[in-house]
């Protein structure tokens, strides 16, 4: 133990105690508080107590105080309503610096407070994870598998900072908020019990909710099994190992689409699916394990899929329209003509036109899916037979529901609608939760056939590119939907005409027919769009191109006017080369190299140093010690702990960007990937590779042409040594082939890796081995490479798409941090020669230290060059033990914080050793931590584990 008198602290104490007494005399002031917690309500504990704006608190201190200025602390409480759950600050948590509450004074003398909100930065002080403690859930179940479901509420309490005595009434407790686990996904589609035609079963949507609260990593597996009857128990048998599974596929988003390319499904069956979801990490918790409810449908020929939709702000029918005196509309159909029901978000534009905005409206409502039932409200038939027609229409990849149902006369007539009857719409608009929004009912309509109204081809053809801004390559626009769209001057439309109006730079359309087609490898189309006769006769026709994918931009896609062949032969539309933007971006990726903690040995004889953190058990002996020394030290055997935050440039370092299981939609060509790379389905898609080089400071990689998305990620990896590594694999290669043809003497040619290069073939094939190598090496996602000389983990980027107004929305410049572990220590190399002389030898003549172990120790001295002594530390530190130990402390002049003074545990420890040779010279590499320099003029307090007083050595300064 130890004690440390010194008069002027004393003065100072005194002052301060004085300073306390005073202002306990004074009034009280009356502290409020009010706190309000936002939505959404997360699992997740850090969404709450690191999420700027989530806690909103106010402080109000009322006046007429003689107190200019208050100094107080919070603490916080997030528990649930039961208290079975509370999360609190330490009741001895006072942090460094305190809340200042400052007043105005008044015209009549009193102090006036203005409201006090708390900061980001207080909130974070609050709730420090270091000084947080809890009951009911354990800090670890906390960080991984986040909140139980439960009603909470967070409250606050205050303190004033120099007496830490609570003020009154200054507690508070916000709204009660409910916490929910992640759910199990919901499936969308197919409907439960779907009668799918043998049309649809060539091409089902399989979608599902994303699970709020989900990390963007979740993965979903769809699995299909085939039934024997309708009646089968197959929620049993999906969960069942032994039943055999007819489909099974693992995926990062919630949409499949079954095409036929899959396994063929027999007509006639019925097929049971669920999703899992599963969380590679396994730090989420889904209810159910993650499996959503069971579904069924069966292969029939019975309905007919409804098309896809665009955008809207009132939500409205647009077909049945609304008549004056509230007449039905009448709704035609023909064996050419089918049943259409068209509905969206409408925007007024000008007095005379709308525009429709779907997808912002159905993003800002939150709104997942569409219920669409039709009643029967009037019958004008003998056999008045009961009727209902009911389908669901759910969000897309791309985050937009269709706006109209399609059906042919044929399945209008087959679900029961009646020639002459009269019938209403109703939509049900419905979130992600189930929850209903809002419910809109059409104007009534006649269901009327008629006879055939006479179509017209129209043949379009056109090359779809796309190109990144500032680079000449174009690349084609492969097996992308496109939706082709005729339409007529807005002017030359009917009056009765209520379709929304469709502005395209000055000018103004309406929509007469529209179909899709999807491009080939090459991005070529060429197919026919039907369009009524009547508008091929009297009227100007153009047709527009729409992809359905966000990562084109066809803003600049120009309509182009239907030409009639000369000869009465099909009207055509030939768009030529049409070349999408699209959102790109260069990332400048500093690649860092970070020293964190070493294990330092020495044993008279050398110096080991490993890359190593402190134990669990390590960490808890020294929480027993009364002196936070991280080291044993004497001059025979040395160990400790060397623990820093030092980062310096990586220069030279291979840098690999990739995807995982990169998704069809996403175009085939980026970064360094061009035409001449073969495309492949496997796990692995390397995109782009970099080298780091030192700049301003700083070592980067750069990478070219990468693609924004919202949902879409890239893994980028650091690999130290890659040129060894693919010539090591390919030499192994060799070797196995000439033992299989002993006539092959070709030797294997030698890789380089270039980075910012086209990635040929060859390359594509080795460095995805690499990548793959790597991440599942040892089930472990960390890259240990080349001698422990660092350490490397994969790290997900992407960048958002961009906002409306950026001007460089087509190519942006973006800069990212990615770190690497060094497993060896910042080290200096020492150069020298050691001479000495004899004591007796009166001309001191100088001889070479000549084969002599030398050590390199740290040695803390004063202005005067004059060491502090030793220090010897047994990690024996306890009363009444054997041993104790010893220490240094530097304590600054005029220094009141605590957080000033400077531990000097390491006085006289071993940095490196070494042997002189035979002329005395030496060269070392010594570990070069903790440099201090300078440390200024101060106190060197030197304490024992004895009853002994401490050692005081006033100093002019310290080195």
């Amino acid at each position: 133990m130890y004690s440390h008198f010194n008069f002027q602290n004393i003065r100072r104490i005194m002052f301060v105690l004085t300073c306390l007494f005073t202002v306990t005399m004074a009034a009280e002031a009356q502290f409020t508080q009010s706190t309000a917690v936002m939505p959404p309500y997360s699992n997740k504990l850090s969404d709450y107590m690191a999420s700027p704006g989530k806690i909103n608190s106010i402080i109000t201190v009322s006046s007429g105080y003689d107190r200019a200025e208050y100094r107080i602390y919070v603490h916080g409480t997030l528990m649930s309503t039961d208290e079975s759950i509370i999360i609190h600050t330490k009741n001895d948590y006072k942090p460094a610096t305190p809340i200042f509450i400052k007043g105005m004074p008044s015209p009549t003398g009193a102090v006036i407070f203005a409201p006090y909100t708390l900061t980001y930065s207080d909130i974070l002080q609050i709730f420090n994870p270091q000084f947080l403690e809890y009951k009911g859930i354990t800090r670890d179940q906390a960080a991984q598998q986040g909140l139980p479901e439960n009603s909470y509420q967070i409250c606050f309490s205050i303190y004033d900072y120099d007496t830490g005595r609570p003020l009154s009434g200054a507690s508070a407790c916000s709204n009660v908020f409910n916490v929910s686990s992640v759910e199990a996904p919901m499936i969308i589609s197919p409907v439960n019990q779907a009668l799918l035609s043998e049309p649809e079963t060539k091409n089902i949507v399989f979608t599902w909710t994303r699970p709020p609260g989900s990390p963007v990593t979740t993965q979903y597996k769809l699995k299909i099994i085939e039934l024997n009857s309708p009646n089968d128990n197959y929620q049993d048998k999906l969960n069942s190992v032994g039943y055999p599974t007819f489909f099974e596929t693992t995926v990062m988003s919630n949409t499949y689409l079954y095409s036929i390319a899959n396994p063929q499904l027999n007509q006639g069956k019925t097929y049971a699916f669920m999703v899992t979801a599963v969380d590679p990490s396994n730090q989420t918790s889904f209810k159910n394990k993650g499996k959503s409810e069971p579904s069924i449908f069966s292969c029939k020929m019975e309905e007919k899929k409804s098309s896809a939709g665009s955008t809207g702000s009132d939500f409205a029918f647009m077909i049945p329209r609304k008549l004056p005196q509230n007449k039905p509309d009448t709704l035609a159909v023909s064996n050419n003509q089918d049943l259409l029901v068209n509905w969206g978000w409408i925007k007024k534009v000008t007095p005379d036109s709308v525009i429709l905005t779907d997808a912002e409206s159905i993003q800002s409502l939150g709104i997942d899916k569409y219920i669409l039932n039709i009643t029967k409200k009037k019958s004008n038939n003998a056999a008045n037979q009961p009727f209902h027609f009911s389908q669901t229409f759910t969000k897309d990849i791309n985050g937009n529901i269709s706006n109209k149902l399609q059906v042919s006369e044929q399945d209008a007539n087959n679900a029961g609608f009646k020639d002459g009857d009269i019938y209403f719409a109703t939509i049900k608009q419905y979130g992600q939760n189930g929850n209903l929004i809002d419910t809109v009912n059409s104007s009534d309509f006649l269901y009327k056939r008629i006879t055939d109204e006479q179509n017209q081809d129209v043949s379009v053809q056109v090359v779809l590119k796309y190109s990144f801004k500032g680079f000449p390559e174009i690349y084609p626009v492969s097996n992308a939907d496109v939706i082709a769209e005729a339409l007529i001057p807005a002017l030359a439309a009917s009056t009765e005409d209520f379709s929304p109006t469709i502005t395209i730079g000055n000018k103004s359309y309406k929509k007469i027919a529209s179909t899709a087609f999807t491009t080939d490898d090459f991005g070529k189309i060429t197919g026919k769009l039907p369009v009524p006769i009547k508008y091929l006769k009297d009227e100007t026709i153009y047709c527009r191109l729409i992809i359905g994918n966000q990562y084109y931009v066809d803003d600049d896609f120009e309509p182009q006017v239907v030409v009639a062949d000369k000869n009465g032969g099909t009207p055509f539309v030939d768009f030529g080369q049409l070349t999408a933007k699209t959102y790109a971006y260069k990332l400048n990726l500093n690649v860092k190299k970070r020293f964190t903690s070493y294990y330092i040995t020495q044993d008279g004889k050398k110096v080991t140093v490993e890359h190593k953190e402190k134990s669990e058990a390590q960490k808890e002996f020294e929480k027993i010690k009364s002196e936070d020394f991280a080291n044993t030290l004497n001059d025979e055997n040395q160990a400790g702990y060397y623990a820093t935050n030092f980062s310096s440039v990586a220069p030279g370092i291979p840098v690999i960007l990739y995807r995982i299981d990169k998704n069809k939609y996403i175009p085939k060509y980026e970064g360094d990937i061009d035409l001449k790379t073969p495309v492949s389905g496997g796990k692995i898609t390397v995109v782009a590779k970099g080298i780091t080089a030192v700049e301003g400071g700083k070592s980067y990689a750069v990478f070219e042409r990468l693609l924004a998305s919202n949902t879409d990620k890239y893994k980028i990896l650091a690999v130290k040594d890659i040129d060894q590594w693919i010539n090591k694999q390919n030499q192994s290669v060799s070797q196995i082939t000439k033992a299989i043809k002993p006539q092959t003497s070709q030797s294997p040619q030698t890789y380089q890796f270039k980075p910012n290069t086209a990635i040929t073939p060859t390359e594509k094939i080795m460095l995805e081995a690499v990548v793959a190598d790597i991440i599942t090496s040892g089930g472990s996602s960390v890259n240990f490479i080349d001698g422990n000389e660092f350490i490397a983990e994969p790290m997900e980027f992407g960048l958002n798409l961009p906002e409306n107004d950026d001007p460089d929305a087509y190519y942006r410049t973006v800069s990212a941090d990615y770190d690497i572990i060094s497993c060896k220590p910042p080290t200096s190399v020492i150069r020298g020669r050691l001479l000495y002389t004899w004591k007796s030898d009166k001309g001191k003549v100088k001889r070479p230290l000549a084969n002599t172990r030398f050590r390199v120790v740290v040695n803390y001295v004063d202005d005067k060059n004059v060491s502090i002594g030793s220090t010897k530390q047994n990690y024996i530190n306890l009363p009444g033990m054997p041993g104790g130990s010893e220490s240094y402390t530097f304590i600054p002049d005029k220094s009141g914080n605590p957080e000033d003074l400077v531990p000097l545990f390491d006085q006289y420890m071993t940095m490196a050793s070494g042997i002189t040779n035979s002329n005395g010279d030496f060269e070392v590499e010594a570990v070069n931590m903790n440099f201090k320099g300078d440390l200024g003029a101060g106190t060197v307090q030197h304490s024992k584990t004895s009853h002994s007083a401490p050692i005081v050595t006033p100093g002019a300064g310290l080195k």
